[in-house]
């Protein structure tokens, strides 16, 4: 079966490289069923439109325009980055696109045409980040020593649109509230623990599966 989602570029500043990160992940991903979402500022559409390509991936519906707004406020390039975090972690974010899956990525993004692995075998995961690399130490982030932590770089991230929303829902107070990680990080602790509780498809997958440390 072919996974159906939305592929999501949330970025206000004007950078040069948009049009060619948005062509990228157009191009690599299915056209029947994938739709690529630009939420965007107010001045950075212009060379987005002007490519003759993505001008007609937005007349096919392949690639939509949208402007930039949490709470009913259009943003801007002064939206501070913990807003744009933490708007991440509103059931509004995810209730605002419609397909199972969304893909989430940034102005550095390069999708390979040819993966080894194939998106599709990711989809029973609620999210899937790209690794954590290590320092040129050779040692890992800190918040990277075990699975409560370690949970993925989201700024290039596919999740399970629906288990997520649940998730966000489920808490009575506010996600990091006693929480010491980064606002994205602790809203991903949070999923994670409460995911294995909340979905059955994660029931004895990795994601639910306790790591140890291992002595020294």
């Amino acid at each position: 079966m072919e996974l159906t989602g939305d592929a999501v570029l949330r970025e206000v500043r004007p950078l040069a490289r948009i049009p060619v990160v948005l062509l990228n992940v157009r191009s690599t991903l299915p056209t029947s069923s994938w739709t690529v979402h630009f939420v965007h500022g107010p001045r950075n559409t212009n060379a987005v439109t002007a490519s003759p390509p993505l001008a007609a991936a937005i007349t096919s519906g392949g690639l939509r325009l949208r402007r930039y707004t949490i709470g009913g406020r259009e943003q801007d390039e002064s939206l501070d980055r913990h807003m744009h975090f933490n708007y991440q972690k509103t059931p509004e974010f995810w209730r605002a696109f419609a397909a199972p899956m969304l893909l989430l990525f940034e102005p550095d993004t390069v999708m390979c045409p040819q993966p080894h692995v194939p998106l599709r075998e990711f989809s029973r995961y609620a999210f899937v980040g790209a690794p954590w690399g290590a320092y040129a130490s050779g040692m890992l982030p800190a918040w990277c020593n075990n699975l409560e932590h370690c949970v993925g770089n989201s700024g290039f991230s596919l999740w399970r649109r629906d288990v997520i929303a649940e998730a966000l829902c489920t808490g009575t107070s506010s996600p990091c509230t006693l929480c010491t990680l980064p606002p994205l990080l602790c809203t991903l602790r949070l999923c994670v623990l409460r995911l294995c509780t909340l979905h059955p498809l994660l029931h004895g997958g990795s994601l639910c599966r306790p790591q140890r440390r291992r002595r020294k």
